[in-house]
């Protein structure tokens, strides 16, 4: 067996990285139309200034209640849903709950989310009224 040339030995990852670096040019800065912007790379972070959407939403399926009117074990009628991307512009009567989606705006009237792996609906009675078996943590 021949000793291998250490000149035409493959460079690790580090080594690689390194010679492509010293060998890319580095692109002048221009600034483009956003319709002109496919295919291109931006060169600095992008930072929003503002929250996108603009409005407090549901980070899971459950049920958007008051958060003052939460005990375990009580007990909320439903009195609506709002879909994913929807909202809801009605204001919420005491002691209820709406049906809430994943991304679903948050009414402004109610400030918590259950999520519905901890509900227990009862779909027998109409309204449908629903309880939850978990605590309220509040962040």
């Amino acid at each position: 067996m021949r000793a291998q040339d250490p000149a035409s030995a493959t460079p690790d990852y580090e080594q690689a990285l390194k010679i492509v670096l010293c060998h890319a040019p580095v692109l002048d800065l221009e600034q483009v139309p956003l319709g002109d912007a496919k295919g291109r790379m931006l060169r600095r972070s992008l930072t929003a200034d503002r929250d996108q959407p603009p409005f407090n939403r549901a980070a899971m399926d459950g049920f958007a209640v008051r958060s003052g009117e939460f005990e375990q074990d009580s007990e909320f009628t439903i009195v609506g849903t709002v879909v994913a991307g929807g909202v809801h512009h009605e204001t919420v009567p005491p002691s209820t709950a709406l049906r809430i989606a994943t991304g679903a705006a948050l009414p402004a009237d109610l400030n918590a989310v259950i999520p519905i792996e901890k509900a227990q609906v009862d779909d027998s009675v109409d309204p449908p009224r629903v309880s939850f078996k978990c605590e309220l943590l509040l962040i």
